[in-house]
């Protein structure tokens, strides 16, 4: 009889182990996203614009502004139409690309190659 009882508690102790090591495997992924979003810290502070208003509303333009700039890009350079929006009206309000560009960019770690043909200023 007590064989019987030391082998169901030896089950048990595995089935302990084995049911710790599975929540463990379950909650990890859970526990690095909440270490991620903790480590990342607060939104970017954005140089304020000097204009009035933007083209678009912030949002808008901020999730958008490469879709707009690559539709002027191509309407201007492939299919030769005149545009009014381009990196020009950006740098009228945003005149400091490393206040305000450049932040944004860094911190989602994007390497945007507009400045690579466009004169942007940084400071």
């Amino acid at each position: 009889m007590l064989n019987i009882q030391e082998e169901a508690m030896k089950l048990n102790k595995n089935n302990i182990i084995i049911g710790a090591i599975l929540a463990l495997i379950i909650a990890l992924p859970l526990i690095y996203n909440i270490s991620v979003l903790v480590a990342k810290g607060p939104e970017p502070f954005l140089e304020k614009p000097k204009g009035e208003k933007c083209i678009m509303d912030t949002e808008e333009i901020r999730y958008n502004h490469m879709i707009l700039l690559k539709e002027t890009r191509n309407q201007a350079m492939r299919e030769g139409k005149k545009v009014d929006i381009g990196l020009k009206n950006c740098r009228g309000c945003h005149s400091n690309r490393k206040g305000f560009c450049d932040r944004c960019h860094d911190k989602v770690n994007l390497k945007p190659d507009c400045f690579s043909c466009h004169y942007y200023p940084n400071e």
